[in-house]
């Protein structure tokens, strides 16, 4: 199956590590419905790939991050880091149907998955839940937006066709949003770029988060952006308000929206990416 994306990578490129195909792997290895597909897009000199969303029958959200390295070297158990050398590739993020709890599953070889860790989301105010935030040291590590990604299809005989059915319907209805930074954000080499991840739980948009997506203006926002020494090379300054931009992204049968707000910030990320959560 070939499918079209319309970006600069080089053509269509065959790489089950995309992130815009990894949602059908689900599927194809585990038989489970993934709902519709929802295509997030970095936009800056060239569209690069922030990752797939994914709201299934069973009323899950899932977010397979498009960054080029995956491999956790810690994570956080218990409240204390734990180092993890030589651990799989992390597949996806997944917040529970009740939202007050994620986890990361890691995907190995021969599609072998294994649950990294539990977290909890933090509900911001009534309605307003804050699910994750995921730094990088530079939008360079995230996968270049392909013109289009083919893929093998592969599964037992008896379930191929309704296999197939639901690939294709998972592609109905699918959303391509564009996420950018403020434009009067600068990005350079002391800097990282930030991505905060919220759910609007009330049905309808948070007209606090509408108005700063609108205005695009100085605001403070709810973050989990690295601030310590233990994660950034050096001091750095914690800002009052920064510049920051909102997305709001619908998602086919899903009630809410989720919020993606970007942010540059001050700082040298220790790590190429970091996934964290608020305190």
């Amino acid at each position: 199956m070939i499918f079209s994306f319309g970006g600069s990578g080089g053509g269509t490129v065959q790489d089950p590590s995309l992130a815009l195909v990894r949602p059908f792997r689900l599927l194809l290895d585990e038989g489970k419905p993934i709902g519709t597909i929802n295509y997030l897009f970095y936009e800056s000199v060239k569209p690069y790939v922030l990752g797939a969303l994914c709201y299934t029958p069973a009323r899950r959200l899932l977010f397979f991050p498009g960054l080029i390295g995956r491999s956790p070297r810690r994570y956080s158990k218990n409240r204390t880091f734990v180092q993890a050398a030589g651990l799989d590739p992390i597949d996806h993020l997944t917040m529970e149907s009740d939202q007050r709890t994620f986890h990361a599953t890691l995907l190995g070889r021969n599609s072998k998955t294994k649950v990294l860790s539990s977290y909890k989301t933090k509900q911001i105010l009534k309605g307003l839940t804050y699910w994750f935030g995921l730094s990088c040291q530079n939008e360079q590590l995230l996968q270049v937006c392909p013109e289009g990604a083919k893929f093998q299809l592969s599964s037992p005989p008896n379930d191929s066709i309704r296999r197939t059915e639901i690939i294709m319907k998972s592609r109905e209805g699918a959303k391509f949003h564009t996420i950018t930074r403020h434009p009067d954000s600068t990005l350079d080499a002391n800097c990282f770029l930030h991505f905060d991840f919220l759910v609007d739980t009330r049905g309808g948009i948070f007209r606090g988060l509408r108005k700063w997506a609108l205005m695009k203006d100085v605001i403070a926002s709810p973050t989990s952006a690295p601030t310590g020494p233990s994660v950034l090379n050096g001091r750095t300054h914690v800002p009052s308000s920064l510049l920051i931009r909102g997305h709001p992204v619908t998602i086919p049968h899903f009630s809410e929206f989720v919020w993606v707000l970007v942010s540059v910030r001050k700082g040298i990320l220790v790590e190429q990416a970091i996934v964290d959560i608020l305190p």
